[in-house]
């Protein structure tokens, strides 16, 4: 596939007689994913589908570039898909991904030598690359829903937060440490950079009157025991 996928400001130098766009957009958490074909100037296929809010624009990308190919292919013409997701057509060139939408994309074009990728740059005025933008950018509200797996990166987010929950419900109902939560009500994974006064202050441990009459209460009574 390294001759038939261009990347990086390299597009395929000879126009086919189909020409497919594709896009992956996200607007407010909402996720969507497109392609258009064009030929002789005509727009002949849209496609566009809704995903989850936990997928990624890479996600959305990646299906754009797999439906356009397994349309493509079905088509049975010649024709250039363009992306301006780099990253996307990169992991095309890759034999070492594990997504499965990566891997279905490079099964066909590994069956259909008539069909190149190439990437063209984003927001540039390319009638083609502009409707699909807009499609992708629609998809994000009333597209046709699509079903992906969600990225490790999402599932590492959520266990993050339920531990944080957990974590701060432990700290808003704990006996110990009340002294820290006057100061720190908020639990968080960030840390803090407290000099030695400050952390004495802050949990009472230091040498104050009231944390050194602990000790003082303590050998008294290990005296009187030891009499």
């Amino acid at each position: 596939l390294e001759d038939r996928i261009s990347h990086g400001g390299q597009i395929p130098s000879n126009r086919t007689p189909i020409e497919v766009y594709t896009d992956g957009s996200n607007i407010n958490d909402q996720t969507g994913s497109a392609f258009c074909a064009i030929a002789n100037e005509a727009i002949t296929k849209t496609w566009n589908a809704k995903l989850s809010p936990a997928n990624t624009v890479f996600q959305a990308e990646m299906l754009a570039l797999k439906e356009a190919i397994e349309w493509a292919n079905t088509a049975n013409e010649e024709g250039n898909i363009w992306s301006d997701s780099e990253s996307s057509l990169q992991a095309l060139k890759s034999f070492n991904v594990k997504s499965k939408i990566t891997q279905e994309a490079q099964m066909i074009l590994l069956e259909n030598a008539r069909i190149r990728l190439g990437w063209v740059k984003a927001h540039i005025g390319i009638k083609g690359n502009e409707i699909t933008d807009a499609l992708a950018k629609k998809a994000t509200t009333d597209g046709i829903p699509a079903s992906l797996p969600f990225p490790k990166s999402f599932l590492k987010k959520q266990l993050l937060q339920l531990s944080l929950s957990r974590w701060q419900a432990e700290w808003d109902n704990g006996e110990t440490g009340k002294s820290v939560y006057s100061i720190i009500p908020k639990i968080s994974n960030k840390q803090l950079h407290w000099s030695r006064e400050c952390i004495q202050f802050a949990t009472s441990h230091g040498p104050f009157p009231s944390y050194l009459k602990r000790f003082v209460s303590t050998l008294q009574t290990t005296a009187d025991v030891g009499k």
